[in-house]
């Protein structure tokens, strides 16, 4: 459980998933997005986030979960840095990432790595008609993982992830992404961490 609980919180982290290198392909065709659009995706990102969602294991337990995503540029108006805590079995766990829009491919790219293991990466495209990200993730350990992120407005995201493994769904989940509120303008140059839900350094 602990194991899915971290797919969970690593693909929350952000509108962003990744696709085989041929699916990504054949969806990027139709979608490219101009440096204007794609720079100001991401300026909508930057700020304070809320996620509250559950967790519905296949079989198991409905388990609520919420934890809180800083998001700040990195390099203004081309990439954005993240950083969260989510609560896995009674401990916080550092998480830390990176997100940036690939012009070539027509996908934002995303990597997060949380304390103890190995860098994880991404892609996911989004549909400007739809306000829609998707995209699909294949794990080391075989779960693949497929999401999707509608913005409902720069303020709030609704995300659902469903996990498989050898073709069974073993694990899904729903979120709300709100911002919180501050006295300071969220598109203003931050030193580093915050964002909902993209990539690591």
């Amino acid at each position: 459980m602990k194991r899915v609980l971290i797919l969970l919180v690593l693909g929350l982290a952000g509108c962003a998933n990744e696709d085989s290198v041929t699916s990504t392909k054949e969806i990027v065709k139709s979608t490219k997005l101009t440096d204007e659009q794609a720079t100001n995706l991401l300026a909508d990102e930057v700020g304070r986030w809320k996620v509250t969602g559950k967790s519905m294991p296949r079989g198991g337990k409905v388990e609520p979960f919420d934890f809180i995503i800083d998001s700040g540029w990195r390099e203004k108006g081309k990439s954005i840095n993240f950083t969260f805590s989510p609560l896995v079995n009674g401990t916080r766990v550092p998480v830390i990432g990176r997100r940036e829009y690939d012009p070539v491919e027509g996908v934002f790219i995303w990597r997060s790595k949380q304390e103890g293991s190995p860098e994880m990466s991404g892609r996911d495209q989004y549909d400007p008609a739809t306000k829609t990200y998707r995209g699909n993730y294949l794990h080391p350990d075989g779960v693949k993982e497929t999401k999707k992120c509608v913005l409902v407005s720069k303020d709030e995201m609704l995300i659902t992830s469903q996990f498989e493994l050898d073709g069974e769904v073993v694990f899904s989940s729903e979120a709300i992404v709100t911002r919180l509120v501050d006295t300071e303008d969220p598109k203003k140059d931050k030193s580093g961490v915050s964002s909902v839900g993209h990539d690591q350094n």
